[in-house]
């Protein structure tokens, strides 16, 4: 027997239901799960909707409905990305200076741990770690890749990571090898 393969889109946001769906459904994301079976959460990437918030679109779809997450940009992008126009008020300059590119300190673990209360919130089985361009292939983004990851606490989510370039210099690296390429033993 083969792998199943789910069908979903990222956000649903964009899906337009039928023109009496208020009549069977009570959200869209009520109406979007009638018809796929997974969706992506990217709101979590810009910005942590409250944990209760995520906790009603659990209850407003069927057990078997799969939630996926976009890990919350601290992680993975500095502030001084444009990804995080209008969206650093707030932010301590501690914060400020140590947020992003997987580093291994107190301010990016705090974040993977927000991300984390709400992927169970959603009983999410993945979290995508989208990197940024800027987050090139070097030894010290491997590093610090594999300290974060092995520090964190992951409950039951599973890990994937969404590089936003993969240039030619990761394939044919001496400090990326074949091996790492294929297994990063996170």
């Amino acid at each position: 027997m083969g792998a199943k393969i789910k069908v979903g889109t990222c956000g649903y946001g964009r899906y337009q239901p039928p023109r009496d769906w208020k009549k069977n459904f009570k959200s869209r994301l009520h109406a979007y799960s009638d018809i796929f079976e997974v969706v992506e959460i990217n709101k979590t990437f810009y910005k942590l909707p409250m944990v209760k918030t995520l906790k009603r679109w659990r209850e407003e779809v069927s057990s078997d409905f799969e939630f996926t997450l976009k890990a919350w940009q601290a992680l993975t992008h500095q502030t001084s990305s444009p990804t995080w126009r209008g969206k650093k008020a707030g932010l301590t300059p501690i914060q400020m200076k140590n947020f992003g590119l997987l580093r291994p300190n107190k301010e990016v673990i705090e974040s993977w741990n927000e991300t984390k209360d709400r992927g169970e919130a959603l009983q999410a089985n993945i979290c995508v770690l989208q990197t940024p361009r800027s987050f090139r292939c070097s030894l010290e983004n491997e590093k610090n890749m594999r300290q974060l990851l092995s520090k964190i606490n992951r409950g039951k989510l599973n890990l994937a990571w969404e590089p936003s370039i993969l240039p030619s210099n990761c394939i044919y690296s001496s400090a990326w090898t074949k091996s790492r390429r294929i297994r990063l033993q996170l």
